[in-house]
């Protein structure tokens, strides 16, 4: 998927040109005043570490990359006028699937808002998208028409997750 999607800067195994690029990893501090570097497992200058490759994470990427695989999600399936994936791939991937009768938050690889129990406040029922490692968000609002992507690392920050709701209210015109 990431040839036909010319995501040249997305790869489970970075390359030096790649690894050279990686965000610091934050955490709060020991005091609880301020940022220090965190350890982050999965971003090591050694290009001999290589991780398994993990269908739910790992993957390293862009918000240029990500918006291009997310506007052919959004798009049906196309991208610049190419079939990437089926209309039907894409309506059971980001449909909110049951267990046991119970409605889930999640499709297949994307989480779901439902009318009662929206995963991000702010967008719509049929909306969907992924959290990804260290904070970092990406959300389809198909009605809009609107592809959000919050891109940060840190883990162990306290209050982490305010910025990200801070980024989707100012995303859907909300103070």
């Amino acid at each position: 998927m990431l040839d036909p999607l010319a995501m040249k800067d997305t790869s489970f195994h970075p390359d030096d040109r790649l690894r050279e690029r990686f965000a610091k990893t934050y955490k709060t501090a020991e005091d609880g005043l301020g940022l220090v570097p965190g350890y982050n497992p999965f971003v090591t200058p050694d290009p001999t570490v290589r991780h398994m490759t993990e269908p739910s994470g790992g993957l390293f990427s862009t918000a240029a990359d990500l918006a291009a695989f997310y506007q052919m999600i959004l798009d049906g399936g196309m991208h610049q006028g190419k079939r990437i994936l089926t209309k039907e791939a894409i309506a059971e991937m980001t449909k909110p699937h049951e267990a046991g009768d119970k409605p889930l938050n999640y499709g297949l690889g994307w989480q779901c808002n439902l009318p009662d129990k929206p995963v991000v406040k702010g967008f719509p029922a049929n909306s969907f998208g992924h959290g990804g490692a260290f904070g970092t968000h990406g959300w389809i609002d198909p009605d809009r028409r609107l592809i959000a992507i919050y891109l940060v690392q840190n883990v162990l920050v306290t209050g982490g997750g305010k910025t990200r709701d801070l980024f989707h209210g100012l995303v859907n015109g909300q103070p």
